[in-house]
């Protein structure tokens, strides 16, 4: 067998593991729950040393889509996160020493929570928790609306303004960047092509020997 045949059978045979590999993840997707929740914390706070907090927590399979495992499910991706946290019913009061603060008569100087859910690539406030279960949890600065209207296009779309009268920060993320599916896989095709470059690099020396 000529070495490049040799390369393209090597090359074949590491397609067919990349492809087994994605067919593996979906299946394991597949065998989860009935649904798998997601929460990812954005914390931020200007007016503190508090270090900021940019991150998806692990997963929670739970049997239904509710309000009740919403919470169960953040209480668990926090104590796995090792994170303190005190709720009044679903609000959240605290996590990990974030808390609100400044005068609700002044939001300009208020500084709290607002929570997100995932509705297509779209974030969305929650209000009755039971909406999705990807959610987003944002501690930043409101804004009044006229801050609001004196930003530019740019920064407006960084907000989401609501009835009431203020803006709350949005996630920085994609409503789907907690699956890193994809990631694993170019890893796999990465360490692929570097064994094939390592095959062809030997054969080629053994050839001029």
């Amino acid at each position: 067998m000529k070495m490049n045949s040799k390369i393209l059978a090597v090359a074949v045979v590491a397609m067919f593991a990349a492809t087994a590999f994605a067919v593996l993840a979906d299946s394991e997707d597949d065998d989860a729950a009935n649904v798998t929740y997601h929460y990812y914390l954005q914390l931020n706070d200007d007016t503190s040393n508090a270090v900021p907090i940019n991150k998806w927590l692990v997963s929670y399979d739970a049997s239904a889509q509710t309000a009740a495992n919403y919470l169960d499910g953040l209480c668990y991706a926090l104590q796995k996160a090792e994170l303190d946290y005190e709720f009044t019913g679903n609000w959240i009061v605290n996590i990990g020493g974030y808390e609100s603060h400044g005068s609700w008569d002044n939001i300009s100087d208020y500084y709290g929570f607002a929570v997100y859910y995932a509705s297509g690539n779209e974030w969305k406030a929650t209000s009755t928790y039971d909406e999705g279960t990807t959610f987003a949890i944002v501690f930043d600065k409101y804004l009044w609306q006229f801050e609001y209207e004196e930003l530019s296009d740019k920064d407006k779309a960084k907000y989401l303004y609501n009835d009431w009268g203020y803006a709350t920060k949005l996630p920085t993320v994609g409503t789907t960047s907690y699956d890193n599916t994809m990631m694993y896989i170019i890893i796999a095709v990465v360490v692929i092509i570097i064994i094939i470059a390592i095959i062809f690099f030997v054969m080629k020396k053994k050839k001029n020997a």
